[in-house]
């Protein structure tokens, strides 16, 4: 990663991917590293509690974790969510969702699918639904 930009734990991208995968009903998460041997591996951890349908749920259910790799903590994170939210459905349109840094291009499919876009002036990730 280049150190031009802000320190790593304080990348607005970092956290807005981590309030991306909040609003999927994530209740924990975890950043870890492993320096056992070169190069340093960095992990995203989450945790989510699931209703019976396998659904998020605010109290109760049954824990469910996932997890993303990468060389750097942004990277790793945003590989979560596109674990999590690539070939979801957006609740608000219920089209399937896909997760992007692109804002600054067409997206494919866009009539099909619903893309959380990466921000920079607000430093969060927008649905692309939400003009519709």
């Amino acid at each position: 990663m280049n150190n031009s930009g802000p320190p790593m734990f304080q990348h607005p991208i970092m956290a807005a991917g981590i309030k991306l995968l909040e609003g999927t009903g994530m209740r924990q998460f975890q950043l870890r590293y492993s320096d056992d041997e070169q190069p340093v591996v960095w992990m995203a951890v989450a945790k989510w509690s699931l209703g019976g349908a396998g659904v998020p749920v605010a109290k109760g259910g049954k824990p469910a974790f996932d997890t993303a790799s990468a060389l750097d903590p942004v990277s790793a994170v945003l590989r979560l969510c596109d674990q999590m939210l690539n070939g979801g459905y957006c609740l608000h349109c219920e089209r399937p969702s896909g997760v992007t840094l692109r804002w600054d291009a067409a997206m494919p499919l866009a009539d099909m699918i619903c893309w959380y876009v990466y921000d920079p002036e607000l430093q969060t990730f927008r649905r692309s639904c939400e003009n519709d």
